[in-house]
């Protein structure tokens, strides 16, 4: 109560309850708890779609935990010691320091320590992702495009109070060359700043020495040859560059899908055929020009 912006009072005291419980009848929240039996456990309820009725609190399997209560109570059932929070939680009056007070006074268990962080969003609009509003990149779409040690690298190298955004045109080239740029500095020895040294070092799932053929070559030259993956080999082995099979196929695939799916300016279509006709309906100067 002492959380709360308004002015409370007793008979709002006296109403509330820490739960959400779902009508039986029509499984919709728009109940109201009319009478609670504290010695059998019993609650008594109604809804709006004119449903009544009363369940057993250690039975019933329609009631939640409101979310602030909810959040104290997973603390000491998974014994958690040690919780990340988005900044819509880390506030003076944000459910981390209401539930903490909860899981001292209610549960006698000790809030975990806490790291608030900052939003994520997608480059290009104005709001952070959200798995509620459904505004939101999947890890697995995500995996289409970008090796998974970049993935992790753009997160390591950002500290949890610092925003920022995930974007899927032309970022994906930077993401990759600056990864790359990196990764190459730390192999030769010659990556100075910590901070980013530990961030390629926590991103790699494999060898840090893997050799993956650049992603802006791949990116550039497959449009080029109809996404064709062996004249891709030639075209990199004449540039006297080895990789391995595997590892010039994974580039391929993820530069494919994000050129058709998110950068179509990049999808340059070659004729197969000479344009013939074209070319005779053009001007003697366009000829030889």
């Amino acid at each position: 109560m002492k959380f709360k912006t308004n002015v409370p009072n007793e008979q709002e005291r006296n109403e509330f309850y820490p739960i959400t419980l779902y009508c039986e009848n029509c499984e919709k929240d728009d109940t109201a708890i009319t009478h609670y039996n504290e010695k059998s456990k019993m609650i008594h309820y109604g809804c709006n779609c004119g449903f009544t009725n009363h369940v057993f609190v250690e039975d019933a399997s329609n009631i939640k935990l409101n979310w602030k209560i909810d959040w104290a109570m997973r603390w000491m059932k998974e014994e958690v010691v040690f919780e990340p929070g988005g900044r819509d939680h880390s506030s003076e009056t944000g459910s981390y320091n209401v539930s903490k007070e909860i899981a001292r006074n209610i549960f006698n268990y000790e809030a975990p320590c806490y790291t608030p962080y900052e939003f994520i969003g997608i480059k290009g609009q104005n709001q952070k992702m959200s798995s509620s509003t459904g505004n939101l990149i999947t890890p697995a779409e995500l995996l289409k495009i970008y090796l998974p040690e970049v993935v992790l690298f753009m997160f390591a190298k950002y500290k949890p109070t610092a925003a920022f955004n995930i974007g899927l045109d032309e970022d994906v080239v930077k993401n990759y060359s600056e990864f790359e740029r990196y990764k190459s500095n730390y192999i030769s020895h010659s990556l100075h700043d910590l901070d980013i040294r530990d961030s390629i070092q926590f991103a790699h799932t494999e060898e840090i020495d893997t050799k993956f053929p650049k992603f802006n070559h791949v990116a550039s030259i497959l449009p080029l040859i109809n996404y064709n993956i062996d004249l891709l080999q030639d075209v990199i082995k004449n540039n006297g560059e080895t990789y391995s099979t595997e590892h010039i196929e994974n580039i391929s695939l993820k530069a494919e899908y994000w050129i058709k799916k998110y950068y179509p300016q990049k999808n340059i279509h070659v004729n197969q055929e000479q344009a013939i006709d074209f070319y005779l309906n053009l001007t003697e100067q366009k000829k030889t020009g």
